[in-house]
């Protein structure tokens, strides 16, 4: 095996973890991305003069610029799917969460976050553009995480993981040789909707991958 590839199927899933002691000790079990135990806060800051304001804000900025980020913040909403309120409610009810944020002793990550920090035995706490465009926490106009969002929720930026790009090439995070035998590079991370393409072959132009679930999705 050359090199090793992350994709992974359950887009907007969430857990944190411990940052020091054991890296397979978890704080709170996966919640997955149709959880709705969110739902009171998605509500509750869909409604709120914060979010309006914002929205009013980026609506007039886009007048002014007309750069698509503030078209695109005049008409956010927030939504169960995202992480981002699930993770405000792991933060709000879980004392050993709210306990060691301070100490940071807390990780935050997506489904591959923890598959790769678990392969290399905590040396690299990283995700990939796919996966953190998924969580309501990511700018895809600065590619990087938006402080509006960190801010508002009140999240630490210091639980959260380095975005990579998806096919980020590096030679330095590996697979720790206590798994299979010997060190792999993990040169790429990907999810849902990309990660089946690619998994289906869909790799020349005029491919397509045809999804049927509770709705039909083309790639």
């Amino acid at each position: 095996m050359a090199a090793m590839y992350i994709a992974t199927p359950f887009l907007g899933s969430l857990t944190t973890y411990k940052a020091v002691e054991t890296f397979t000790s978890f704080y709170y079990n996966l919640i997955v991305w149709n959880d709705l135990r969110a739902k009171e806060l998605v509500e509750e800051y869909n409604e709120s003069w914060c979010l309006w304001i914002l929205n009013k804000a980026c609506k007039l900025l886009y007048q002014v610029t007309r750069q698509k980020r503030f078209l695109a913040g005049s008409v956010i909403k927030f939504m169960n799917a995202q992480v981002s309120l699930r993770l405000l409610w792991i933060l709000t009810h879980c004392q050993p969460v709210r306990d060691n944020v301070a100490k940071r002793n807390v990780l935050f990550g997506t489904l591959d976050t923890w598959l790769i920090y678990k392969l290399t035995n905590g040396a690299h706490h990283i995700t990939d553009v796919s996966h953190a465009s998924s969580t309501g926490l990511y700018d895809p106009f600065t590619l990087g995480w938006a402080q509006w969002a960190l801010s508002l929720f009140r999240i630490p930026v210091s639980i959260l993981p380095k975005v990579l790009a998806t096919w980020h090439g590096r030679e330095d995070i590996r697979v720790d040789s206590e798994h299979l035998g010997r060190e792999i590079p993990i040169r790429a991370s990907i999810t849902d909707q990309s990660a089946s393409m690619y998994g289906l072959s869909c790799v020349k132009k005029g491919d397509i991958r045809t999804l049927l679930c509770p709705f039909v999705s083309d790639n």
